[in-house]
This record gives structure tokens, C-alpha cells and sequence, in this order.
């Protein structure tokens, strides 16, 4: 292994794979048939391209890389993640949104990945939300794939504490995907790191997801899916993570709910009940290894805002249940605006308000 740049051999197999793109989504249908795909030797992947083995310009790709903004670190440096080394046909290069020295930074301390449907329910959402925010607070770098739901909901919560947030994506790491989330990847971007085993400039495509699952799993110590229905990716990075050996978690969900039913088979199957933070730092660092930081005490709040203060934390949660408690409408309006500014209540995506952490 060495420090210096990325090897010719390990960018042009990058550049043989991505040739390979239509070829791989035909005949990588499968997540077996297309590891098994990906483990080809260069020369046997460069015979499915129709060349030799590329070589190409080094220097080429580099800059390439560089006018994209994007970090590449192939598997024969030091910065390449040691976790994704045991991984089989573990990518030949990264490319990343920061210096490699980020990347290893978000990944020196545990990490879990966070993963679930795209068609999340309101109480899914808030909870992938929760469970990013808790694992960042305590020092835990929340790994997932950016995508609609759950992923985007985990990676929002991470960013709302002070911990790492590492967004791993299946076409070019240089632009947002989908593009409504451009916004949380500049944000992850600007804090961690986005990551993807795709070139610089490619679009995502049907193996490329397939693949980027693969990877979330390798990246992380421990794996919780939050909602999936039978048929979801998520589903396959839970498989990923059972065979890399890391410890798997759940959060169940209502028998009769499709998007619950993956979560709860794999429940049924042995994967640990995952009820929050606190559940998922015990799975990823053991029984009392680390722990959610208790919140400062809020300072005491004048009149109103004490009054809305308080009714929120005993579990009224919208507007109209602060009404019923006797404050009148527009100062629960004005006083909920107030209370969000000065950190002591959370709004969340279903709009309802919640106590701060």
C-alpha cells in the first residue's frame, strides 16, 4: 500500500466497469450474479468490453477528477477504508467529495448505516430521523444512500448533531441524486463526505444501486433497516451485512403494514429490536459503550413560552392540542416560531413539535 496517488491499473478497471454499464445491468440482475461480475480479473473484464485491459492516462482521469471537485483513493493506498478491504470485489477506487484525510476522519470512529424504503411513513421518517441525530450526538458516523425516505431522513437527523454523516451514491459523487436532495448533499458534503465507486460525471444505473448497497454495508460496523417492504434494497444491504458479519438491527413496525413487513421478517429471522438511539449505540458499541448525551437544561422560560414548553413535553404535539390546552391560537403559532428558534422544540417531518434533544 502507499500513500501517493491512485494506480493506472485501479482507474482503468473503473473505466472497464463503467464501458460495462448497459452489459452489467442485463447480466448483473442478482446481487450473487453481479459480485460475481464485479470479482473478474481486469483481463477477463476488459475481454467483456471488447478491449484490452485499459491502462489509459493516469494523469487524465486525476484531473478529471480534480475539475469535478472529487478526491479518488484506490485500494492499494492508505487511505483507502479498511473496512471495505474483507469486502468481496471491493471497488478498486473511491471517489469522494473531500481530501481523503475526511474521509478518514468519518470513518475512524464506529459507524452505522442507517437504510429503508423510499416510501417512508411519517412515524419511519421521524424515527430514521432520531436515530441519525442520536448516533451523531454520541459520536457515531451515520452511514446511507441518500436516497428519497428513510436514508435522507437518517442523514437530516446526523446533521442536526455535531457528529459525521457520509452519503454513499450511486452514479457520480460530484452531483446530487436524486437532485431534491441537493440541498442535504451539500450540506453532508460540507461537513463529511459523499462517496461513490461510479466515475466522475457518470449517471446511476440499475447495477450501480445494486452495488452502492453493497458498500454501505462494508463501510459500516453495524446495519439497522428502518421500514422495507419485502422487495426492497435494503433489504439486500441487511444480507450484505448478515454475510460481512456485522450485527444487524430492526426497527418493527405494524404486522398489516407492507412497508414493515421486511423490517419484521427480519426480526423473525434474528435481527436485534432496535427501539432507538440507545438500542442502536448498544448494537454498534456494545452494552454501555457509549451513550446518548443527556441535554443541557434548558434555562427557564418566561411566562408562555414556559407554558408551551411544557405542554409539548407532556405530549401535546400540535398546534391544535396547544389550543385545547387553553393558549390561544395565535400565540401558539408565535410562540412555537419562538421556541423553535431558540432550540427548545423540534418541528418534525410530519409537523408535528417535539422537545429538543
Amino acid at each position: 500500500m502507499t500513500g501517493g496517488q491512485p494506480c493506472s491499473a485501479c482507474l482503468g478497471r473503473s473505466r472497464t466497469l463503467a464501458r460495462l454499464s448497459p452489459y452489467l445491468d442485463r447480466a448483473g440482475r442478482g446481487a450473487d450474479r453481479l459480485v460475481a461480475l464485479l470479482g473478474l480479473s481486469d483481463s477477463r473484464l476488459a475481454q467483456l468490453a471488447g478491449r484490452e485491459a485499459d491502462g489509459g492516462d493516469p494523469g487524465a482521469e486525476l484531473g478529471r477528477c480534480r475539475r469535478a471537485g472529487l478526491t479518488a483513493i484506490c485500494r492499494h493506498q492508505d487511505l483507502y477504508p479498511a473496512r471495505l478491504r474483507g469486502l468481496d470485489a471491493a471497488p478498486a477506487v473511491l471517489y469522494c467529495t473531500a481530501p481523503g484525510g475526511r474521509l478518514g476522519d468519518a470513518l475512524a470512529g464506529p459507524t452505522m448505516a442507517i437504510v429503508g424504503t423510499r416510501s417512508a411513513s411519517a412515524l419511519g421518517l421521524e424515527t430514521a430521523r432520531a436515530l441519525g441525530r442520536g448516533l451523531s450526538a454520541a459520536g457515531v458516523t451515520v452511514i446511507s444512500g441518500m436516497a428519497l425516505g428513510i436514508d435522507a431522513a437518517a442523514h437530516a437527523g446526523a446533521l442536526e448533531a455535531p457528529g459525521h454523516t457520509v452519503a454513499v451514491l450511486a452514479g457520480g459523487a460530484e452531483r446530487a441524486h436524486p437532485v431534491v436532495h441537493l440541498g442535504l448533499y451539500r450540506r453532508i458534503a460540507e461537513r463529511s463526505c459523499v462517496v461513490s465507486e461510479a466515475l466522475a460525471g457518470e449517471a446511476p444505473r440499475r447495477w450501480r444501486f445494486v452495488a452502492r448497497n453493497r458498500l454501505i454495508a462494508g463501510l459500516a460496523d453495524a446495519v439497522i433497516v428502518v421500514e422495507a417492504p419485502p422487495r426492497s434494497g435494503a433489504l439486500l444491504t441487511a444480507r450484505w451485512a448478515r454475510e460481512l458479519g456485522r450485527p444487524l438491527g430492526a426497527v418493527p413496525g405494524p404486522v398489516s403494514a407492507p412497508r414493515a413487513a421486511g423490517v419484521n421478517a427480519l426480526v423473525r429471522s434474528g435481527a436485534e429490536l432496535i427501539r432507538d438511539a440507545e438500542d442502536a449505540l448498544e448494537l454498534v458499541c456494545g452494552i454501555g459503550g457509549r451513550r446518548v448525551p443527556s441535554p443541557e437544561a434548558p434555562a427557564e422560560l418566561p411566562g408562555l413560552l414556559g407554558r408551551l414548553l411544557a405542554a409539548v413535553a407532556e405530549g401535546a404535539a400540535t398546534p391544535s392540542e396547544l389550543v385545547e390546552s387553553g393558549i390561544a391560537p395565535d400565540e401558539v403559532l408565535a410562540g412555537l416560531a419562538e421556541l423553535e428558534l431558540r432550540g427548545a422544540v423540534r418541528r418534525t417531518l410530519s409537523g408535528t413539535y417535539l422537545p429538543a434533544l
